[in-house]
């Protein structure tokens, strides 16, 4: 085959990030894309590192989140659980009633991951 040893490669605008508000987790329009619109993914917590990853996973996987629902043709994600939420606030000390954080993602298509480290999130 022509292409033996190729892997397709989905191009997306911008860099993917996540957005951490009081009203929940955001993952914009290239995370989701480069997650190939996933609908559920696993969520993970590395409190050690201060990093979070996601993975895509089947619907049905014990465990599984709800992610990217097909809509109004607007592509983001977004997870709004205030328990999660929490935690992620505390472990980092944010006063999330005062600002919202961003980070970027960094890809890992081969195992449909992602990570975000939030040591490097930017108020906004």
């Amino acid at each position: 085959m022509l292409l033996e040893g190729f892997r397709k490669i989905t191009l997306a605008t911008g860099v993917p990030s996540m957005s951490i508000t009081k009203n929940g987790i955001t993952f914009n329009k290239a995370a989701v894309i480069k997650m190939d619109k996933a609908q559920s993914i696993f969520l993970f917590l590395n409190s050690s590192e201060k990093k979070i990853a996601i993975q895509k996973c089947d619907p049905e996987a014990d465990g599984a989140v709800p992610f990217y629902k097909e809509t109004s043709g607007y592509i983001a994600a977004k997870i709004n659980n205030g328990d999660f939420i929490h935690t992620v606030s505390k472990m980092m000390d944010w006063q999330l009633d005062r600002a919202g954080y961003k980070c970027l993602g960094d890809a890992y298509p081969e195992e449909g991951v992602m990570i975000f480290d939030l040591s490097s999130a930017v108020e906004i």
